[in-house]
């Protein structure tokens, strides 16, 4: 069957139960079903600044609330390949990376999440065969104090070797 059939094809009740059966046969990362359809991208801003701004006599602090932080980000498109579903991902990059905007000490760091998503292994019979598959994203980005001193503070010896910023 060809691709862009597979689009089309509509499953009736009887095969959705089908594929429902076949399912619990598979582990947890596979999956069976049509190729999904993948939806049109939204286009991301063209104004989009891309560095850090100083604190006076620039473009900080912009309109949109991802541009009002002291660690200010953009959206930017992550391309994962026409094999995965979404293809498309939204995701944040911090304009920052050194050091929050009027701040000497305090850093910008990411905000990340585990997403999942499906990569196809095969089709057959209108039926493809994805796998489950998890991705990091970054959602935004915030203004953190510095990590503790590991001997100061106590900590276990997983903190250690963490550079404390003075």
């Amino acid at each position: 069957m060809q691709p862009s059939l597979l689009w089309n094809w509509s499953l009736t009740i009887t095969t959705k139960l089908e594929v429902q059966q076949l399912n619990s046969f598979l582990n947890d990362s596979d999956y069976v079903g049509l190729i999904p359809q993948q939806d049109s991208f939204i286009p991301l801003p063209s104004n989009q600044p891309l560095d850090c701004p100083n604190p006076t006599g620039s473009w900080w602090p912009g309109n949109e609330i991802n541009l009002r932080s002291t660690c200010p980000f953009i959206k930017e498109e992550r391309d994962l390949g026409p094999d995965a579903y979404p293809r498309h991902l939204i995701q944040a990059r911090c304009l920052c990376t050194n050091k929050c905007v009027g701040e000497n000490i305090n850093r910008c760091q990411e905000i990340r999440h585990s997403v999942t998503i499906f990569r196809l292994q095969g089709c057959q019979n209108g039926l493809a065969l994805m796998k489950k598959e998890q991705v990091q994203v970054t959602l935004g980005c915030f203004c953190a104090a510095p990590e503790p001193n590991s001997e100061s503070s106590g900590n276990s010896d997983s903190d250690a070797g963490l550079p404390f910023i003075s």
